[in-house]
């Protein structure tokens, strides 16, 4: 089971993302924009994601 699988377990204040969690998403959402027009944004956008691999509700 994925850690992701985990949202229905967490406590409900877990199910509440911070405001650097938000931020986070939104450099994520840009990088993909970025992405989309010039490949070579791919490794901007690993690095990106490695960081993202726990859930907020288990980190």
């Amino acid at each position: 089971m994925s850690n992701w699988d985990s949202w229905r377990d967490a406590a409900p204040a877990g199910k509440v993302l911070k405001v650097d969690a938000l931020a986070e998403l939104d450099r994520l959402a840009e990088l993909v924009t970025a992405f989309e027009n010039d490949a070579e944004q791919f490794a901007v956008l690993d690095e990106a994601a490695s960081r993202s691999l726990m859930p907020p509700w288990l980190s």
